[in-house]
């Protein structure tokens, strides 16, 4: 399959300078892997890459996992692939060299169910936290997983989605973390909710942090990383159009935004 990608950043040589460092990480990993840019066309707005191999899209696969009622091939997977995503990230963070030198930092001063004094705690780990060139929408719908091993292969680092700086670069370790953290949690099609199998959710994080962790020698504030989960979730919703159906979306999401909270406070 050959892959297309659409202009996101401030300019389409932005857009090839960020998926081209993107690949020169890849080269140096020994966890995830990414499509080779291969020729630009201006006039779509569009980079070519390779072919990617036969596999699946992260979010194909676990929705098929969160909703079968009987253990299967995929569901005994399902705690090796996360760990090697936890893993594959901790490495990108590792050798991504953002193009842009802006640093992102998150205000918590709008977020509704938190004491001032947990807020304050969090925004003081994340102050000392390690600062990476940063993916900015690192979720199930950005990581490929090749058929014969599941090895991860990452698309699309793009400007952060949900920042007042649109551009920056550069953050915590946190963010990319708690974004993958804030999709496990609550952003799901409708088909799939009422089938969710809510403890496979609970193993796939419990798996994926603990390969970051493993891989960056890193042990994560769970606070911290679950008040970042939040803040995601609730740009998420301020996003979301208005529609009977993401009337319905949005719902879901706030009540699972309550076992964020929970996650926060224990």
């Amino acid at each position: 399959m050959k892959l297309y990608y659409k202009h996101h950043g401030k300019s389409f040589q932005d857009d090839w300078e960020r998926v081209s460092r993107l690949y020169s990480a890849s080269m140096l990993s020994t966890t995830f892997e990414a499509p080779k840019p291969v020729s630009l066309q201006a006039e779509k707005q569009t980079i070519v890459y390779e072919h990617l191999p036969e596999g699946q899209l992260l979010a194909y696969y676990f929705f098929r996992v969160l909703i079968q009622p009987w253990r299967t091939s995929a569901f005994n997977d399902l705690e090796k692939v996360f760990y090697k995503i936890g893993c594959s990230l901790a490495q990108f963070h590792r050798y991504y060299e953002s193009p842009y030198s802006k640093t992102v930092r998150l205000d918590f001063s709008a977020i509704d169910g938190l004491s001032g004094s947990i807020i304050n705690q969090i925004e003081k780990v994340l102050d000392n936290a390690p600062i990476v060139g940063f993916h900015g929408d690192f979720g199930t719908g950005n990581v490929w997983l090749r058929g014969s091993d599941c090895m991860p292969i990452i698309l699309d680092p793009i400007p952060s989605l949900f920042c007042p700086d649109s551009h920056g670069g550069k953050s915590s370790i946190y963010y990319d973390v708690g974004h993958m953290v804030s999709v496990l949690s609550c952003v799901y099609p409708l088909w799939v909710v009422p089938f969710i199998k809510w403890n496979r959710i609970n193993l796939a994080i419990s798996m994926f942090i603990h390969g970051y962790e493993e891989e960056s020698k890193l042990v994560l504030d769970r606070s911290a990383l679950y008040g970042v989960a939040l803040w995601l979730t609730d740009a998420y919703l301020k996003s979301m159009r208005q529609s009977i159906r993401n009337n319905i979306r949005s719902r879901f999401i706030v009540s699972r935004r309550g076992y964020l909270i929970e996650e926060i406070l224990s």
